[in-house]
């Protein structure tokens, strides 16, 4: 579940938008006068003289100079291009990256879910145990799960993001330390961890409430 805690005014992302565009109309036109500056010395045969009288570049070394790489108003545009898709594109980037963790902890949860349900149903056919796996018993490889203990996204690498912790109310969470927080007397297992993001361009920031997956 992704709650959004701030919106900004519907006017804003518009004003940078235009502020953005302006910016590049200004530096363009400086760009093109700048060329305009430099094909009318080449018209003329010569480049402009320094303040000590030193020609800075003959016409035959300008021409060569263009030959071999892009004209200053091109590098411009280029750039301006960039930045642009720059600024689009990296709230795009960070919105799938967040949703690609949140896809992770559920997944990790289905399994978690599955291998507990699994282990229960073996002992309630065989012995009518209706109990469920205890926290060592599902910490363990190859007893509940099959392979080893998945990472919660959403837990710092220095906090044992790969372990499980002791819980008791579903949903809460338990300490700072383990990715994930199990009750045993119920079977219950979720996500140790509630997180805000941090927003960028035109989102705000976002409570992901992975601990109510």
């Amino acid at each position: 579940m992704v709650r959004s805690t701030h919106s900004p005014p519907s006017g804003e992302s518009g004003n940078k938008g235009r502020g953005i565009i302006h910016s590049i109309v200004r530096v363009l036109n400086q760009a093109w006068r700048s060329e305009r500056a430099i094909n009318r010395s080449i018209n003329v045969g010569k480049m402009p003289i320094t303040c000590k009288g030193k020609l800075l570049r003959n016409t035959l070394g300008v021409f060569r100079m263009r030959e071999a790489g892009f004209s200053l108003i091109e590098l411009v545009v280029i750039i301006a291009i960039l930045g642009f898709v720059a600024v689009v594109a990296m709230p795009v980037y960070k919105d799938i990256h967040i949703e690609a963790r949140i896809a992770s902890v559920k997944a990790s949860l289905g399994g978690f879910r599955e291998g507990i349900s699994s282990w229960q149903m073996k002992r309630a056919l065989g012995d009518e145990s209706t109990i469920w796996p205890p926290l060592d018993t599902l910490a363990t490889i190859g007893r509940v799960l099959l392979h080893d203990i998945p990472d919660n996204p959403f837990q710092a690498e220095n906090r044992a993001p790969d372990s499980i912790v002791l819980g008791v109310t579903k949903g809460v969470v338990v300490g700072t330390r383990g990715g994930w927080a199990y009750n045993p007397s119920t079977g219950e297992i979720w996500a140790n961890t509630s997180s805000t993001v941090s927003g960028s361009g035109c989102s705000g920031s976002q409570t992901i409430n992975e601990n109510e997956f």
